[in-house]
């Protein structure tokens, strides 16, 4: 231990020892952000950013009025109200008024936001490593690793993963405020022998802390439903690392584990899991494979996607891949079991790294297991067991060649996360580059396909036909190479429609919107919109009667869909004059 003196929990640190750690904070804060830098020259991602904040109505321009909503049901299959409201307080300073009087958001402000947010953590990470290991230099190592890690790229670099982060934060002050909470209880049952006014006092700051910790884990749980596990992480790291008996930990933690219900029993039943089939023999290999696949990635970082494509379904059609890849994650827990009477170190870090991971690796089934079971921002509090890892390493008897690897790692770490920030600086980059790694990504497709009609539309009301027709191949060329593989995706499909209506090819636009309406599950959800679109392309087509019945259909599942209703009465009146 580093400090020299004790009293009632409090550790009286020397003031040199504090200027230490604010110099050591201040770096660690420099260097995360140096990494980080080119995320801020970033646009918003044709790939979800558009839904959640670029051209969210509610932050267009930001009223606090309009935020309410986010509060009493979930959003985009997800309940996060404090994600949202978040958003739109830095949408109040990102915003930008056109000439027209419009307003539209900076994405700079965002990105700058959550790089902010990654310093945040990792200071906190400094923080909460300086209580377990005592060691400065080996819990700045170890938050480091964790604040420049390559897998912190996506997280970071995407405006919408934004609630990662924030939830993180939460959660990382949860844990440092509980690890205070119970130095302070393990100070009184120490200091029997105090005069009891100070043992009332330490009592009172004990409680304290408990009520920080538990505002900031209600706070994480508000910011992304994930925080569901850091009671059991927090019951890890205070009854193996700092052996504190279980009997004093299992009230507290309780209280804990029933706020989470509420979060558990909304996020199941928002969530279109029905749409994700996955044998329960299955599950067990699935969420080993993952959790296989997070460990390699963690240790060697390469080609590092925002899509692996990782399915259920995959998986099942490789069934050597199954053979093997639960082989990483068992032999690691069955080395943590061998030397637990040694280090518990190791097997610390390791329940917190899987613990952080268990809702995303497939035990349970969640909604984004239909494009991927893993994604690098899943992992992305679960790094705090590495963390835990490398401090306890260098801690344990200090010396020169273990921070020459550590500082040697580091650097490596911070070149491949500066360069796959590059990577992220707009949709074009990020896909193109997905599919040079991953030729059969079906979201890399997806979203170029997207990007690209976009571009083709923008293009068109330009009057830059050639180059419009250009986009617009290559739009249809990415959405029909998704169906080439996955020929019952409606989403390709209807953004196929969509394309073929824009630039005039109603007839075979008419096909698809009727193929990607036969899916009842598409009807559902896009079926005002997609009967609307129907209706024009039928319209265009010369076919007005089909065309009204089109827009009665979208106006029977919207009643309050104004366009619908429109153009109805325009169908109306020209199936009037076609048969006086």
């Amino acid at each position: 231990m580093t400090t020299a003196t004790t009293l009632a929990g409090r550790r009286l640190i020397p003031p040199a020892e504090r200027r230490r750690d604010r110099l050591l904070g201040l770096l660690l804060a420099g260097l995360t952000c140096l990494v980080f830098i080119p995320a801020l020259a970033a646009e918003f991602l044709d790939w979800d950013d558009r839904d959640t904040v670029a051209q969210n109505t509610d932050y267009l321009p930001p009223r606090v009025e309009n935020w309410g909503h986010y509060w009493v049901r979930p959003h985009l299959e997800l309940y996060m109200p404090l994600t949202y409201t978040v958003w739109g307080v830095v949408a109040c300073a990102a915003q930008v008024q056109g000439a027209d009087g419009s307003v539209s958001l900076n994405p700079a402000v965002f990105h700058l936001f959550n790089i902010a947010l990654n310093v945040l953590n990792g200071l906190l990470v400094y923080a909460i490593l300086r209580r377990l290991v005592r060691q400065p230099w080996a819990a700045w190592f170890g938050a480091l690793l964790f604040a420049i890690h390559p897998l912190h790229v996506e997280p970071v670099a995407w405006v919408t993963a934004m609630s990662m982060l924030l939830s993180s934060a939460f959660s990382l002050w949860a844990l440092w405020e509980f690890l205070r909470f119970e130095d302070l209880r393990a100070a009184e049952v120490q200091s029997d022998g105090a005069a009891p006014a100070g043992k009332q006092s330490t009592h009172g700051k004990a409680w304290l802390h408990y009520g920080l910790a538990t505002v900031a884990f209600a706070l994480a749980l508000l910011s992304r439903p994930s925080a569901v596990m850091l009671p059991f992480v927090v019951a890890v790291i205070v009854v193996w690392l700092n052996r504190r008996p279980l009997r004093d930990v299992v009230l507290p933690l309780a209280a804990w584990v029933l706020m989470c219900v509420p979060i558990v029993l909304v996020t199941r039943a928002v969530q279109p899991a029905q749409l994700v089939a996955v044998a329960p023999g299955l599950r067990p290999l699935v969420a080993l494979d993952a959790l296989s696949f997070y460990l390699w990635k963690m240790l060697i970082p390469l080609h590092l996607l925002p899509d692996y494509g990782r399915t259920p379904g995959w998986l099942a059609a490789h069934p050597g891949m199954l053979r093997f890849t639960w082989i990483g994650a068992a032999s690691i827990a069955l080395l943590c079991i061998v030397l637990w009477r040694r280090w518990r170190w190791p097997a610390v870090a390791f329940a917190v790294f899987a613990l952080s991971l268990l809702p995303v690796l497939g035990l349970t089934v969640f909604a984004y297991q239909r494009f991927s079971t893993v994604a690098d921002r899943y992992a992305y509090l679960a790094l705090l067991g590495p963390a835990i890892a490398i401090a306890s390493v260098l801690a344990a008897r200090p010396s020169r060649p273990k921070f020459i690897v550590a500082a040697a790692v580091a650097l490596v770490f911070a070149c491949l996360s500066f360069w796959q920030t590059r990577y992220w600086s707009d949709t074009a980059i990020l896909f193109e580059h997905t599919l040079e790694v991953s030729p059969d990504s079906p979201e890399a497709h997806y979203a170029l396909g997207h990007y690209y009609g976009e571009k083709a539309q923008e293009e068109l009301a330009s009057g830059n036909a050639e180059i419009a027709q250009s986009r617009f191949e290559q739009a249809l060329a990415h959405d029909r190479a998704v169906l080439a593989t996955h020929p019952d995706d409606v989403k390709s499909r209807f953004n196929i429609a969509n394309l073929l209506l824009r630039f005039g090819r109603n007839s075979e636009a008419v096909d698809d919107y009727r193929r990607a309406l036969s899916d009842r599950t598409f009807a559902k959800e896009m079926g005002p919109r997609a009967y609307n679109n129907l209706g024009i392309a039928l319209a265009k087509s010369g076919q007005p009667d089909q065309a009204a019945d089109a827009f009665r259909e979208s106006l029977r599942l919207d009643p309050t869909f104004e366009q619908a209703r429109t153009n109805l009465a325009r169908a109306v009146a020209r199936h009037g004059q076609s048969n006086p």
